[in-house]
Parts: C-alpha cells; structure tokens; sequence
C-alpha cells in the first residue's frame, strides 16, 4: 500500500511541475476595481494594489508629476450596477491641477487587432462631477480623463495616449456633456443632448472596436443606458456616440498594434478638466454582459498535484 501511495504522489508531484505553466482560469472581466481602499487622509491611489483580480495588479503613476489621483472615502451607486466595495466605502478622485499626471493599471489579458474580422473591448463606471464650477478647458474639445492604454499598467511612462476614452466637454453654465473618440488626439464625438450638472451620477460603457487595417478601428460610447439591457451577453446597439476613424473623426492612427496591444486602463489628471471627478466600480471585458453585471473574482483552479492529492486521500480513506 506504502508503494502504491508513494508512485502516486510521484505521478501526481510530476504533473504538478508540469502544470506550473498552465494558464489559471480567469472571470470573464480582465479588470475589476471597486476602489475599496483605506480612504484615510484622502492618500493617493498609486501603490494601491486590486486584489479583486487574479493575480493582483498595483495602481502606477505614468509621471513624477506632484498630480495623484486621490482615494476618496464613499461609494458612487447606479441602479442596476452591483457595488463590491463595502469594506472601505470608497471611490477614486481625479483632481484639476497644472500638469498632467496618470494612473494605469494592468488588465489581465491584452487585446490587439486580429488578422481578420474584428475584436471588441468593453469597460464601464459609474462618475460624478460634484464640483459646482464645471468650466472645462480646451473649448469645444474637452478633455478625457479615462480609457484603454497601450502600455503595461506598471510602465512609468508619461505617454497618456488612450483608445475609447471617455471624454467631457462644457455644455452650458455649470453643464457638460460626454463623448468619445477612437483615440484621445482624433476629434471628439459628444453627445450634446445629454447633459449633465454637479451632483450627478452617471453609468457610461464604452467600446473599442479593432479592424485589422491600419486606420479603422471604432469606438463606442453609452451614456447611461438601460438597466433592461444589464447582463445581457450583446450590447444594446446604437451607442449614444460612435466614432469611426475611416469616416466619422480623421488626423491619427489607431492607437493599439500587434506589437502595442491595448493591456492597461488609465485615469488621468489634468488642468483642462473639472476639479475631483469622481470614478467607482471600473469593469473591463470582452462583453457587455462583463460590464455591466456582477463581477465573479476569479480563482486560480487547484494544481494537478492538489487535485490527485486528494483524490488519493479519499482512496486511501475508502481502502481502509
């Protein structure tokens, strides 16, 4: 019986080794942050580390700017949205200040544009401009201050580029209004016939699209869509804004390639936009379902070894 155990374990020990290279299993999201941090003293969110993922992924600032995104005490909800983060009760702030400063972080796989047909990237959350001086810069052009990076969310660099970024303008005394754009330095597409003013809380999805050509990727943008559609496997269709580099905006490449995937979400700081946006329960994914339903955290799957481990335990148990 000794032997038989010991050759078991030898076999269950080999597969073990080779199964160190394996991929875990994931969730269907590639990024999930409820922002549940110590909001304590209001302390930056560099450093901090999501350990909804798996594995976990730290917060890095992309300059030696003096300009951090804060940790900001209390949650944002949006009917319909599930909100994780109950520990802490907290979300993040951007803040208006003279030199421009991001943070990113990585996703848990990157996406590049296909050999053919097209591949989609998703993400979601819930904002709010509480400040009661909405003044943007940059005139009609706005500012973006979130969206999809083509760096890993641990690279330094202040190169800010974002695909699909979520980009706000001034529309009227103390009123803004949401776009997007297939990427940040392209011309922006809003939504002008939507406003919004201090105090509200607003769900946006957005949508990159990747074509296999050079310049013909798309982005999307749904500005608090309908709770009917949450967690339904396909988008609802007809986004409240769309930009298409081939005809909508023109004047820039597509940001991500086969050698600079999309792999890293960002927020970003600068002077052009309102003061303290605030941005909770971030979801990145391959779907409209990922985004806009309850995250499953995911688990690495047991090892072979633990697995057959166990199986012997209970042949063991059962022999005697």
């Amino acid at each position: 019986m000794k032997m038989q155990l010991a050759r078991l374990l030898g076999v269950a020990l080999l597969l073990s080794l080779m199964n160190l290279s394996a991929p875990i299993s994931r969730a269907a999201v590639t990024f999930y942050d409820p922002f549940d941090y110590d909001s304590t003293g209001t302390p930056s969110l560099t450093g901090k580390t999501d350990t909804y993922m798996s594995p976990s992924q730290t917060w890095t600032k992309s300059s030696t700017n003096a300009n951090d995104v804060k940790v900001l005490a209390g949650n944002l909800t949006y009917a319909g949205i599930p909100n994780f983060g109950t520990t802490n009760n907290s979300s993040a702030q951007l803040n208006n200040a003279a030199l421009a400063a991001a943070d990113r972080i990585g996703l848990l796989q990157s996406y590049a544009p296909p050999a053919s047909g097209s591949t989609a990237v998703y993400y979601s959350f819930i904002m709010q401009v509480p400040s009661t001086s909405l003044v943007v810069g940059n005139g009609t052009a706005g500012a973006f201050f979130a969206g999809l990076n083509a760096l890993p969310g641990n690279s330094t660099s202040g190169t800010q580029s974002s695909s699909a970024p979520i980009v706000l303008h001034q529309n009227g005394t103390n009123l803004y209004s949401l776009g997007t754009v297939y990427r940040d330095n392209g011309t922006r597409v809003f939504d002008d016939t939507k406003t919004f003013g201090p105090g509200d809380t607003v769900f946006v999805v957005a949508k990159y699209i990747m074509n296999p050509g050079a310049n013909d990727d798309e982005a999307d943008l749904w500005i608090n869509p309908s709770s009917a559609t949450f967690g339904q496997p396909n988008d609802p269709g007809s986004p409240n804004v769309q930009s298409i580099n081939t005809t909508t905006v023109t004047g820039t490449a597509d940001l991500p390639t086969s050698a600079a995937p999309l792999q890293s979400f960002m927020l970003r700081n600068n002077t052009s936009e309102p003061a303290n946006i605030i941005v909770d329960e971030v979801r990145v994914g391959d779907t409209w379902k990922d985004v806009t339903s309850a995250v499953t955290v995911p688990v690495p799957e047991p090892t072979a070894f633990g697995v057959i481990v166990l199986g012997a335990t209970a042949a063991i148990g059962r022999r005697r």
